[in-house]
């Protein structure tokens, strides 16, 4: 069986990249749109890895972590804290709080840079090198990828008809 990464994130684009990078490394991921049926997810199936965006409707992110940590089976569980909107003040005063997360990460991020900031908390599962994450040239590799088919869909947005040899 392998190792679960829960996602918490609202941003479909956002949560398709990093489910696909990390089933990519042999991960098991669930994605929850919202912070309740995150809660729900946890509970029901405790993951080796949490990632949780502060933006999430229904229950900002704060309040999740602050009821997961309190949880006695997810207390323990690496939480990383992701946003776009939050000031790194606002990092610095949850981080003194006693249901803190581990890590605390801005948005935009690329997955390979996400992916060098949680390295130490992300699970060893089918990974060739053996220290719970990609390689440096696996990272870098599938971020060129990604920025490869994100040059591919503006090329096609911008000039529809070359695609089709218009």
């Amino acid at each position: 069986m392998s190792q679960r990464v829960l996602v918490f994130e609202s941003d479909a684009s956002f949560a398709d990249e990093v489910k696909r990078n990390f089933e990519r490394m042999g991960l098991a991921v669930d994605v929850a749109g919202d912070g309740p049926s995150g809660l729900e997810l946890a509970s029901a199936r405790p993951p080796a890895l949490i990632l949780l965006a502060i933006e999430l409707p229904g229950m900002n992110g704060f309040l999740v972590c602050k009821k997961i940590k309190k949880m006695a089976e997810l207390e323990h569980v690496p939480l990383v804290i992701m946003s776009s909107e939050v000031d790194q003040e606002t990092f610095e005063q949850h981080k003194k709080l006693r249901t803190r997360a581990d890590e605390y990460v801005r948005k935009p991020i690329a997955f390979a840079e996400l992916l060098d900031r949680i390295r130490s908390y992300v699970p060893a599962n089918g990974n060739a090198s053996g220290n719970g994450g990609v390689s440096e040239a696996e990272a870098a590799a599938l971020d060129i990828e990604e920025a490869y088919w994100q040059l591919v869909q503006a090329q096609r947005r911008v000039v529809p008809g070359l695609a089709l040899g218009v």
